[in-house]
């Protein structure tokens, strides 16, 4: 089956394509318009080393959010154009539970976290692989009270380290151990959680869109 994940989800845009020919990712760095720019000709070069062409993709995944308001844009717009282009199932994969699916082996408590600015994580929290919370907006002081005393909670995700460094944190006894999601890992991580967790996924309807917690984020629909 051939399979296209297109993370727009950090700076670092990421392409990984899965096909006959294996698992290829092409990536580039930057900000600002040369996200959509370079997405097409990435897009181009993933599939064809990976053994096929975009209008043979079969399967097509972008992040649903949480996640930053433009890049999620980005990520749904490119997402449909190529569903229309080659009849592939547009699939939005939640970036929370992928995040948190990672680590699928830590025996504790898993909080996925998202860097939301202005002091604010996009986080939800799972236990044995099952999310336990909603996807809340919150800051870090909002949010202890969330964390039990007598687990060990792993934090992943992206902006671990402002996490790590608020000061409620550092005033708390909880056991928290930080790991920073590598920035190239998230399109692969996609096709993983597809090929896990398919038969709960559906097919993005026509007037879908991302997943916004913000509120100001929503309005700008």
């Amino acid at each position: 089956m051939n399979i296209l994940a297109i993370d727009t989800l950090t700076p670092t845009l990421t392409i990984a394509a899965l096909g006959s020919k294996g698992l290829v990712t092409q990536s580039f760095a930057g900000n600002g318009p040369s996200h959509a720019e370079r997405l097409l000709p990435l897009i181009d070069a993933a599939v064809s080393a990976a053994g096929f062409t975009a209008a043979d993709t079969e399967i097509v995944l972008a992040p649903e959010g949480p996640g930053s308001f433009t890049g999620l844009r980005l990520g749904f717009a490119a997402a449909k154009a190529l569903q229309l282009s080659s009849n592939s199932c547009f699939i939005p994969v939640p970036t929370l539970p992928c995040i948190a699916s990672q680590y699928e082996v830590w025996n504790g408590s898993i909080a996925a976290v998202i860097d939301a600015k202005r002091d604010r994580f996009y986080i939800q929290l799972f236990k044995n692989g099952t999310a336990v919370t909603e996807v809340f907006d919150k800051t870090v002081a909002d949010m202890l009270p969330y964390f039990s005393k007598n687990e060990e909670w792993l934090v992943t995700g992206y902006g671990t380290a402002a996490f790590k460094d608020a000061v409620a944190i550092l005033q708390s006894n909880i056991r928290f151990y930080f790991i920073e999601a590598a920035p190239l890992s998230f399109a692969y991580s996609m096709i993983k959680y597809m090929q896990r967790h398919g038969n709960v996924l559906k097919n993005a309807a026509d007037y879908a869109g991302p997943q916004y917690v913000r509120k100001s984020d929503a309005e700008k629909d």
